[in-house]
């Protein structure tokens, strides 16, 4: 929201904005391009920058180029899932070095890689405690999305376990699911 309403201050009286949905971009009109709207609100524009998801910006542009169409809705995007963790200090037998860790494919379990978070930020946690990045695998069988919450979060403690030789469970994790958001 930050970046759209700084957007919104710079280019005031040079652009139009519109808060509705644009349902497709074609060119013609005097300028070069028509813009129509789901508000049945349509605009000319000489220029038009498309900044959205691929699958979005393909159903827009549909009617203009269906090559690129197409080719945008064949991109394929991976739904990542990252657990936060943290751990009081006295549940790892030596401090952790570094800024995290990659698991090796044939060794991984759920976890992917790992990020020592309390050591890339260290002015933002306790003195006491220990804050972890787990990235999971999400094209194993069965795949963690089909999993809740709870499981992931006890699966990942077990892995971190395997590889940090953790002497306590965390006393906080929070998974967060991210659907569709990484390009492949």
């Amino acid at each position: 929201a930050v970046l759209v309403e700084e957007l919104r201050k710079r280019i005031a009286g040079r652009c139009k904005l519109v808060s509705a949905a644009v349902e497709s971009i074609q060119p013609g009109g005097k300028t070069g391009w028509q813009i129509y709207c789901s508000n049945t609100l349509n605009f000319e524009a000489d220029a038009v920058v498309v900044a959205l998801p691929a699958s979005a910006a393909s159903t827009i542009l549909a009617k203009t180029d269906k090559v690129l169409s197409d080719s945008l809705s064949s991109i394929k995007y991976s739904s990542p899932i990252v657990v936060n963790l943290i751990y009081d200090q006295n549940a790892f037998s030596k401090q952790l070095i570094g800024s995290g860790f990659l698991v090796p494919r044939k060794e991984r379990g759920i976890v992917r890689a790992c990020t020592f978070s309390s050591n890339k930020f260290k002015r933002k946690v306790a003195d006491d405690q220990v804050v972890l990045r787990a990235s999971l695998d999400t094209s194993m069988d069965p795949c963690p999305a089909m999993q809740s919450d709870d499981q992931i979060q006890k699966a990942v403690a077990a892995d971190l376990k395997k590889y940090l030789s953790t002497r306590n469970d965390p006393i906080f994790s929070m998974v967060t699911r991210h659907k569709k958001a990484i390009p492949q």
